[in-house]
């Protein structure tokens, strides 16, 4: 049991290095490539006129709404990426736990409550980023930076 703990954690760590390593990467470039899809996004929007109430607003509102919902998007992606991690690591925790003390029947149903659970949580904060940008009548697909 102990040895499955060991390697949940190292691919708990491998993953956590990756994520911090893929937000530190080129910060410039990122905002660069947020620039080019908030115009081309605000391109789209006069062509189409879609929405009229984004369509009557100057360029200099229009980008501080989409700059502003770009953001909220991405720090809700960074939440979710933090709670999902912290979940994964109290899930393998809980179900060492109980694999040492009912066995591999009680490690695996608790992985798999676990996974269920954060895969709802995922779920939930999702859908809590997404519906205020959504409200706005803006793609959230269109904003997203990854």
């Amino acid at each position: 049991m102990a040895y499955l703990a060991e390697i949940g954690f190292i691919i708990l760590a491998i993953i956590a290095i990756a994520t911090l390593a893929r937000s530190g990467k080129q910060p410039a470039r990122i905002r660069e490539i947020g620039e080019d899809r908030i115009m081309a996004y605000m391109t789209t929007l006069r062509r189409t006129g879609g929405n009229p109430e984004l369509a009557e607003m100057t360029d200099t509102e229009l980008y501080d709404i989409l700059s502003a919902a770009m953001r909220r998007l991405a720090a809700g992606q960074n939440r979710k990426l933090l709670v999902l991690v912290l979940g994964a690591v109290a899930t393998l925790l809980a179900s060492v736990v109980f694999g040492v003390e009912e066995g591999w029947r009680a490690f695996a149903a608790t992985i798999a409550v676990g996974g269920i659970a954060l895969f709802g949580l995922e779920r939930a904060i999702d859908r809590m980023t997404r519906s205020p940008i959504e409200a706005q009548g803006l793609d959230v697909e269109r904003l997203r930076l990854d």
